[in-house]
């Protein structure tokens, strides 16, 4: 079994404060996650308990399967509270095994030290729900809810599948922001012809930033949209008298979110 332990710095200063651990329970078949304050620890005094957070491995969700054989996959829980992180924080990983190429010559149990990487924790770039609920821990199936925090245009997404011995259980998924669809600056949909009766009115849908844009067309009369009024050119009708008229163009493109943009209003209908 390989060892997994985390070394937390919370305050920025280049010392590990906290260490997150994994180890089998001795007193139930179970293996725990266990934080310490390292600082407490090194205090040696017996009456100072350095334990600070614990949860199983894995995080321990009702009815989960936390056995870690034929795994390659450990998750190891903290609270950030208890380790007072409220910002941003640094972190490595040291991997143990009692098989280490070193453990016969220098007694070195230590395969692979990473280099420390930073964790803004009250603000993640990406956060998490499945239906409805957030967390980091959740049933490998149906769909999961990103949210982007503001200004994250680019960002990656580490996700460790559990309890599966024989498929990919870490992947690394690219996650990128999908354009909306938008007029060209100083461009905007327009209303050409007369505003009376018997009158053929014409939309111009302006020019969109993206190539193959298609379009659809809805007019309405004083805000309200106007039934199978859905084609670029609309004949005014008797109904239309006293009020005013506005088109709004629907547009959609290949790898943009749509875009929609209205046009002001024609001068009030005569007959």
């Amino acid at each position: 079994m390989t060892n997994v332990e985390v070394y937390i710095d919370v305050d920025g200063d280049g010392t590990d404060d906290f260490l997150v651990y994994d180890a089998k329970s001795s007193a139930v078949d179970a293996t725990f996650v266990t934080t310490i304050d390292l600082a407490k620890a090194a205090s040696d005094d017996p009456d100072v308990d350095p334990v600070v957070d614990a949860y199983p491995l894995n995080g321990g969700a009702p009815g989960q399967d936390v056995n870690t054989f034929d795994s390659s996959v450990k998750v190891l829980p903290v609270t950030a509270s208890l380790i007072g992180a409220t910002g941003k924080l640094t972190y490595r990983v040291e991997t143990e095994s009692a098989y280490a190429p070193g453990a016969a010559t220098t007694g070195s149990s230590v395969v692979d030290v990473t280099e420390p990487t930073t964790f803004d924790v009250a603000k993640p770039a990406l956060t998490f729900a499945q239906g409805g609920t957030g967390g980091t821990l959740f049933a490998d199936q149906g769909s999961l809810q990103v949210t982007r925090a503001a200004g994250v245009t680019d960002a990656q997404v580490l996700l460790l599948h559990l309890d599966n011995g024989v498929s990919k259980q870490a992947q690394v998924v690219a996650t990128k922001v999908v354009p909306k669809l938008t007029l060209v600056k100083g461009s905007s949909v327009t209303i050409s012809g007369k505003a009376k009766v018997g009158q053929r009115l014409t939309a111009a849908h302006g020019t969109w930033d993206a190539k193959g844009v298609t379009y659809q067309y809805q007019w309405f009369r004083n805000g309200k949209a106007i039934g199978k009024a859905t084609a670029s050119s609309y004949k005014v009708a008797s109904a239309d008298v006293g009020s005013t008229l506005t088109v709004r163009v629907y547009a959609k493109a290949k790898g943009y979110v749509d875009g929609s943009s209205t046009s002001k209003p024609t001068a009030k209908v005569t007959k």
